[in-house]
């Protein structure tokens, strides 16, 4: 791998932790973003592995990042009956 290569590499990947971090705020800011954080933390564990679940693409989501889906009504139930059907094993 070259020098630029690696620059490259690097900067994508400071610009997706970036890009994390601020779905993830936005979404802890409101009462409902935390309940999501909550359980999310119960089904994938808690602190990084639950923030690093909530902003990852989720296939069961149609392929969505969780935190962003919980910034609206609807999408935060998404997001909370997805956790819940992990939780209690079922597999859609």
């Amino acid at each position: 791998m070259t020098a630029e290569q690696l620059d490259e590499l690097i900067s994508e990947m400071t610009r997706r932790h970036r890009t994390s971090v601020e779905q993830l705020t936005r979404m802890l800011a409101t009462d409902e973003g935390s309940n999501v954080y909550e359980l999310a933390a119960k089904v994938a564990g808690p602190g990084v592995r639950a923030a690093d679940w909530l902003t990852t693409a989720q296939i069961g989501l149609g392929g969505a990042v969780p935190a962003v889906l919980a910034l609206e009504a609807d999408g935060r139930e998404r997001v909370m009956t997805f956790l819940m059907q992990i939780d209690q094993g079922v597999f859609v």
